[in-house]
């Protein structure tokens, strides 16, 4: 091993790895780094049909650190940095060192001074390309969710593979074969940068369309349930209208009987009107108090559109809501609409499986902290932890679930202060979040 050879590692390599968790978050311990690095050096010095190793071992090392990813999107953290890689070196040996008279490239792999400003050439750029195009990497795992963008990721998974290989073919060819495919790889280096630019910037404003088609939905969601709501209150002041009536009557009875010191007369009363009139009074028809805590109209309309749902899909829902509350100051408030949005539709989804529907709905503060807590009956005695995992859960088939899951981890990612407990028995299932203050 050459002391140029050990040069491009030290500068190569951490910047391979710096890209890694840039674009998937990943975190490695010391020795997961020791056993990349030894991939890397063992497939620069075999056989140069090992080279897809380069990109496997970062894509087996992301899918071991979270499995409920799709496999789009493991290939695009594997792949991206060593295309990204690829694409800036080549550009600034191909169009950056001949303006300062640099044009044999072999300088790149004997003089560590060209090796040093082509390797500072390529964090300049690549920091302020990322600056400038602002691109968030986590929206990777939300446009999964949908099936064109998932084909798009696709595509460009694919692209970028072909682009890898086709690149290092070119090259092998040159370097051991001693044909000229200087001018091609040019080409293709900068065809592959506008193409790959490109799509990242159509993912990125993709997924921007996808989030104000959302906030539209939440929007209309808003009147919809606002018309419910009228309703059902409308329907509350007629109820409350008729026993005021009737409660007029009542007292004019009973002050019939006791003038009259006629036991029976109240007794009756109290039989056949103040005791049925107990019961509808605790009827789960008027538990929607709690809404009026929400201070937020936008969580008001989710959390009551949510619970018209329920009830009408014969749900026993009950909501509880102590004290006043409004959004949480440290969360946008489009996450937390989809968090309780997962939060209860799963909730809701495993109650009706259920031989005695119901599901249970707390929104507190405690010392700052913001506290949401799910519950629901279910079909089963125990639901295996595994399927709740801190992120939420779903009774649905293999291949349909997951969304939601991979939503509430990216939530965990995005906001530390964010944690997520789920626990099962007695056919119950609890989904507790808590929001540090």
């Amino acid at each position: 091993m050459s002391f140029n050879y050990l040069m491009q590692t030290l500068f190569i390599f951490p910047f391979i790895l710096l890209v890694y968790h840039q674009v998937s978050a990943i975190t490695l311990k010391w020795y997961e780094y020791l056993i990349i690095i030894s991939v890397f050096v063992f497939t620069d010095l075999s056989w140069f049909y090992f080279i897809f190793l380069e990109f496997a071992v970062l894509i087996a090392f992301s899918y071991l650190k979270d499995k409920t990813k799709p496999i789009a999107l493991h290939f695009f953290y594997g792949l991206y940095p060593w295309v990204i890689d690829s694409l800036l070196r080549r550009f600034v040996l191909f169009y950056v060192l001949p303006i300062f008279g640099i044009t044999d490239f072999r300088l790149f792999l004997e003089n560590i001074s060209v090796l040093a400003l082509t390797e500072l050439f390529i964090y300049i750029i690549y920091f302020i390309a990322t600056y400038r195009l602002r691109f968030d990497f986590n929206v990777l795992i939300e446009l999964v969710s949908t099936q064109t963008l998932r084909i798009r990721l696709l595509a460009i998974d694919i692209g970028m593979l072909v682009y890898f290989i086709a690149m290092e073919f070119f090259s092998g060819a040159e370097y051991y074969g001693h044909v000229d495919t200087l001018l091609i790889r040019q080409l293709l280096t900068i065809v592959y940068v506008i193409v790959f630019i490109g799509s990242l910037i159509y993912l990125n404003s993709a997924y921007k369309k996808h989030l104000e088609e959302e906030l539209v939905k939440v929007r209309l969601s808003e009147l919809n349930t606002l018309v419910t709501y009228t309703k059902q209150i409308e329907e509350l002041y007629a109820d409350i209208r008729a026993f005021r009536h009737d409660y007029a009557n009542i007292i004019s009875t009973l002050s019939e009987g006791i003038a009259h010191n006629d036991m029976d007369i109240i007794k009756k009363v109290y039989a056949n009107v103040i005791k049925e009139s107990g019961d509808i009074l605790e009827s789960s028809k008027y538990d929607f108090e709690g809404l009026a805590y929400i201070k937020d109209d936008a969580l008001k309309s989710l959390i009551a559109t949510k619970v018209f749902d329920a009830k009408k899909r014969g749900i026993d829902v009950q909501l509880d809501i102590p004290d006043t509350i409004d959004k949480p100051d440290n969360m946008a408030l489009l996450d937390v609409i989809r968090l309780i949005s997962i939060l209860i539709d799963n909730a809701i989804e495993a109650a009706l499986k259920a031989e005695h529907p119901q599901v249970m709905i707390n929104i507190h503060e405690d010392d700052n902290d913001y506290i949401i807590t799910v519950s629901n009956s279910t079909k089963e005695e125990k639901t295996p932890i595994a399927y709740l995992s801190g992120n939420g859960y779903t009774s649905k088939k293999t291949g349909e679930h997951g969304i939601g899951l991979v939503t509430i981890k990216r939530f965990q990612d995005q906001y530390p202060q964010l944690s997520v407990e789920a626990t099962s028995g007695q056919y119950r299932v609890m989904q507790k979040v808590v929001l540090k203050g």
